[in-house]
Protein backbone atom coordinates (compact mmCIF):
# COMPACT_ATOMS: atom_id res chain seq x y z
CA UNK A 1 0.00 0.00 0.00
CA UNK A 2 2.90 2.47 1.07
CA UNK A 3 4.15 2.48 -2.77
CA UNK A 4 0.84 3.23 -4.39
CA UNK A 5 1.14 6.13 -2.13
CA UNK A 6 4.54 6.77 -3.09
CA UNK A 7 3.54 6.58 -7.06
CA UNK A 8 0.05 8.78 -6.46
CA UNK A 9 2.64 11.61 -4.81
CA UNK A 10 5.74 10.90 -6.91
CA UNK A 11 3.45 10.29 -10.31
CA UNK A 12 4.13 14.04 -11.53
CA UNK A 13 8.06 13.64 -10.64
CA UNK A 14 9.45 11.68 -13.92
CA UNK A 15 13.06 11.68 -12.09
CA UNK A 16 11.53 9.28 -9.22
CA UNK A 17 10.79 5.77 -10.04
CA UNK A 18 8.97 3.04 -8.22
CA UNK A 19 11.09 0.14 -7.40
CA UNK A 20 10.40 -3.02 -9.91
CA UNK A 21 10.11 -5.87 -8.06
CA UNK A 22 8.61 -7.85 -10.22
CA UNK A 23 12.31 -9.90 -10.87
CA UNK A 24 11.83 -10.54 -7.11
CA UNK A 25 9.11 -12.94 -8.06
CA UNK A 26 10.11 -14.65 -10.42
CA UNK A 27 11.14 -18.55 -9.31
CA UNK A 28 14.20 -20.19 -9.10
CA UNK A 29 14.47 -23.11 -11.06
CA UNK A 30 14.60 -26.06 -9.02
CA UNK A 31 15.16 -30.00 -10.13
CA UNK A 32 13.34 -31.77 -7.02
CA UNK A 33 14.76 -35.15 -7.84
CA UNK A 34 18.63 -33.83 -8.10
CA UNK A 35 17.93 -31.78 -4.94
CA UNK A 36 19.69 -28.70 -7.26
CA UNK A 37 18.70 -25.08 -7.46
CA UNK A 38 20.00 -22.13 -9.38
CA UNK A 39 20.95 -19.35 -8.92
CA UNK A 40 19.26 -16.11 -11.04
CA UNK A 41 22.46 -15.04 -12.79
CA UNK A 42 23.20 -18.90 -14.29
CA UNK A 43 19.63 -19.30 -15.23
CA UNK A 44 19.88 -15.97 -17.42
CA UNK A 45 22.81 -17.11 -18.99
CA UNK A 46 20.49 -20.45 -20.24
CA UNK A 47 18.26 -17.76 -20.74
CA UNK A 48 20.33 -16.31 -23.72
CA UNK A 49 20.79 -19.15 -25.48
CA UNK A 50 18.81 -20.33 -28.14
CA UNK A 51 15.23 -21.88 -27.22
CA UNK A 52 15.99 -25.26 -29.19
CA UNK A 53 19.03 -25.78 -26.79
CA UNK A 54 18.26 -24.57 -23.28
CA UNK A 55 16.67 -28.01 -22.01
CA UNK A 56 19.70 -29.79 -23.05
CA UNK A 57 21.94 -27.32 -21.24
CA UNK A 58 20.15 -27.47 -18.00
CA UNK A 59 20.24 -30.69 -18.14
CA UNK A 60 23.29 -31.57 -18.81
CA UNK A 61 24.53 -28.75 -16.23
CA UNK A 62 22.17 -30.18 -13.86
CA UNK A 63 23.62 -33.60 -14.28
CA UNK A 64 27.21 -32.26 -14.05
CA UNK A 65 26.17 -30.88 -10.59
CA UNK A 66 24.47 -33.83 -9.27
CA UNK A 67 27.73 -35.75 -9.73
CA UNK A 68 29.49 -33.13 -7.90
CA UNK A 69 27.46 -33.16 -5.09
CA UNK A 70 26.72 -29.38 -5.73
CA UNK A 71 23.45 -28.16 -4.51
CA UNK A 72 23.29 -24.37 -5.97
CA UNK A 73 23.85 -23.83 -9.76
CA UNK A 74 25.65 -20.54 -9.47
CA UNK A 75 26.87 -18.35 -12.50
CA UNK A 76 30.61 -19.32 -11.74
CA UNK A 77 29.71 -22.91 -11.47
CA UNK A 78 27.60 -22.87 -14.85
CA UNK A 79 30.14 -21.40 -16.56
CA UNK A 80 32.97 -23.64 -15.49
CA UNK A 81 30.86 -26.68 -16.37
CA UNK A 82 29.99 -24.93 -20.26
CA UNK A 83 33.80 -24.17 -20.62
CA UNK A 84 34.15 -27.75 -19.13
CA UNK A 85 31.89 -29.34 -21.45
CA UNK A 86 33.08 -27.30 -24.48
CA UNK A 87 36.34 -28.27 -24.46
CA UNK A 88 36.12 -32.05 -23.83
CA UNK A 89 34.29 -32.01 -26.72
CA UNK A 90 36.68 -30.29 -28.81
CA UNK A 91 34.48 -27.03 -29.50
CA UNK A 92 35.74 -25.03 -27.38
Amino acid sequence: MADAFFHIETRDHPAIHLLDHSRQKEKAWENKSLNIIWERRAQERVSQAPEQVQQRIIDAIEAQAAEDSMGIITLELFDKYKDSMLSSSGAG
